[in-house]
């Protein structure tokens, strides 16, 4: 599932098998963002983006994986942003 949750933050959700690979899904998705160029008239756009992952070995609600994807996103930023960071629950 992909929304976007507000401004300029969207989320993913990645379940089932699949889950384990949300860090290296989120890498490939700043990659391509970070390889993608805007031309507007001048100067050209730098898109980055930074990704906080929340990762679960058992189900769990939806709003505590959220919890957990916003203080991995919010990391990044502290950590100078275009860049991903997982928080395990």
């Amino acid at each position: 599932m992909f929304a976007r949750t507000g401004g300029e933050e969207f989320v993913i959700v990645v379940t089932g098998p699949d889950a384990h690979n949300a860090q290296q899904l989120a890498e490939r998705i700043r990659m391509s963002l970070a390889t993608m160029r805007l031309d507007p008239p001048s100067p050209p756009v730098r898109v980055t983006a930074s990704l906080g992952v929340s990762l679960s070995k058992r189900p769990m609600p939806l709003s505590m994986l959220m919890r957990g994807a916003d203080e991995a996103l919010y990391t990044a930023k502290r950590a100078g942003r275009d860049c991903v960071v997982t928080h395990t629950l």
